[in-house]
């Protein structure tokens, strides 16, 4: 990497802020331009990726070497309820910042981070695992933006822009909000250990079949790619392959709850379209990045208990 800055979108989210401290940790020298649409800590400047004015001053102010692309709407069922501003920040923000990459820093490398979501459908197709070559079939709002926003990266690298497209599976760790289903769970069990909430937890669909993934580790393998040679359009799965059961996670979570708790099934914690199995496979960034997750689930696990009971938070509806 030259001595030119490093940019991160929506740096201020969940993923953004572990990516920050695996680029400090892995590159120490660098220098790291953390862009949200509001400010916030750790944040140097809000930026709204829909406006294309500010991303082309953004881009142009400071030469980017790469620019990681994470802004977006995070939580799917937002999506739903604005199907508009999803395709705003997903498909038009992504356009705005490869088309002033390519622009003003040409020579700058980006990484589009996508969705698992993309494949929608065709996770129904077959049990195995499925990997990049797998047809995009999304199911919702927010998996139709990821979709067509990384079908426009592969255009953009037809245009000349060195740009990686990371399709990562489901991943938890410090700081994800708890309308995510295993931090969901975690704030309703903590709640019920320490008397501020009813010794039950409210729970949707529990036979779906997931890939879970630490935060920690997708992140290591986005700054593998920075290491690598230029990119032109790459796609990598990110994931385990290692399928779980929304059941048996649940029943791991609970073995280490405090208290006896009853289950308690709520209709409205289930959505309205689910996949019921979705595991992928990433030989490929296995291949070409030297990559694999490293941090076992229960370890990950244990963390988010142990974070959560000394400084909780209510619990809310989840994913």
């Amino acid at each position: 990497m030259t001595d030119r800055p490093i940019v991160i979108t929506g740096a201020g989210g969940f993923v953004g802020r572990h990516l920050i401290d695996a680029l400090r940790s892995a590159m120490p020298q660098a220098v790291i331009v953390a862009t949200s649409a509001r400010l916030r800590s750790g944040v140097d400047q809000a930026l709204d990726t829909t406006n294309a004015q500010q991303v082309d001053e953004l881009v142009r102010t400071f030469a980017p070497a790469a620019i990681f692309h994470l802004a977006s709407l995070s939580f799917v069922p937002d999506a739903d309820i604005d199907p508009e501003a999803a395709f705003r920040v997903i498909l038009q923000g992504s356009m705005n910042v490869a088309r002033s990459a390519l622009r003003y820093s040409p020579d700058c490398r980006m990484a589009f981070v996508g969705s698992s979501e993309v494949y929608g459908k065709s996770f129904s197709q077959t049990d195995d695992p499925l990997d990049e070559g797998a047809v995009l079939n999304p199911l919702n709002y927010y998996a139709s933006a990821k979709a067509a926003a990384d079908l426009l990266m592969g255009q953009f690298a037809h245009m000349g822009l060195a740009v990686v497209r990371f399709r990562p599976f489901n991943h938890i760790g410090a700081g994800q909000s708890n309308r995510f289903v295993v931090p969901n769970f975690i704030s309703q069990i903590v709640a019920a250990e320490q008397g501020r909430g009813p010794a039950e937890i409210k729970v949707g669909n529990l036979s779906a079949v997931r890939d879970f993934l630490d935060v920690r580790d997708v992140v290591r393998a986005y700054v593998l790619a920075l290491q690598r040679p230029a990119w032109k359009g790459e796609i990598l799965n990110i994931a385990s392959g290692q399928p779980i059961a929304v059941f048996e996670l649940l029943d791991r979570l609970i073995e280490r709850a405090r208290r006896p708790l009853t289950i308690i099934s709520s209709p409205d914690r289930v959505r309205a379209v689910e996949i019921p199995r979705a595991v992928g496979d990433a030989s490929r960034a296995r291949s070409v990045l030297d990559w694999k997750p490293l941090i076992p689930l229960e370890e990950t696990i244990d963390e988010l208990f142990n974070l959560e009971r000394r400084d909780p938070t209510p619990p809310a509806p989840f994913s």
